[in-house]
């Protein structure tokens, strides 16, 4: 009989145990896919899109294909949380964030870097490439802001690099920001291709 409860005793022990480790497997589950996930917009994380970048970079390398990075900021996002209020300036980030990911293709990604800016990588695309994708993106985001009647438009800088140019995503983001920001400070809504 003692040895009974004892086995009994043991495999409750178990099972217990076993259901324990399986909740933990799930909660970190769930925790990665946070971490890896802008809660607002469901774009990737900044975190995860640096390091999808990064792996992207050391595969670009290997087959010696392009990769495209663009940076987007939206042109007075400001104004939109100062008279519409944060509530509709969500809905706003809401609704750019699906229209990107619409108009984007299988491999490539987008990352929410900050409050109003967006990056996207495009993999194994040259500049050419990357104009046409980038000019119809523009225009589909501007169609998708336009009933929330704001005056948000779109600053885009794109840096291209070739396989034979290593570099890091953290230098490709920033030669992507120098970019942008040279429309940013002109003429605002157009898009500024680097050449490095």
């Amino acid at each position: 009989m003692p040895l009974m409860l004892d086995l009994t005793s043991k495999t409750i022990i178990y099972l217990f145990f076993a259901l324990l480790v399986s909740e933990m497997r799930k909660l970190m589950d769930t925790l990665k896919e946070l971490a890896s996930e802008d809660p607002l917009t469901r774009a990737n994380s900044g975190r995860y899109f640096y390091e999808f970048g990064s792996t992207e970079i050391a595969r670009a390398q290997r087959s010696k294909q392009p990769l495209t990075l663009a940076f987007i900021d939206l042109d007075n996002f400001k104004d939109v949380n100062d008279t519409l209020g944060h509530q509709q300036g969500d809905a706003l980030l809401v609704e750019i964030a699906t229209t990107i990911k619409a108009n984007l293709r299988e491999g490539d990604i987008l990352g929410r870097l900050g409050g109003d800016e967006f990056a996207i990588l495009l993999t194994q695309t040259d500049q050419q490439q990357a104009k046409v994708i980038l000019s119809r993106m523009q225009a589909n985001l501007l169609n998708a802001v336009h009933p929330y009647d704001t005056r948000v438009t779109f600053s885009i800088g794109v840096v291209t690099y070739l396989a034979d140019k290593p570099t890091s995503m953290k230098e490709l983001v920033a030669l992507a920001d120098k970019a942008m920001y040279v429309i940013k400070k002109s003429t605002k809504n157009a898009i500024q291709y680097s050449d490095t």
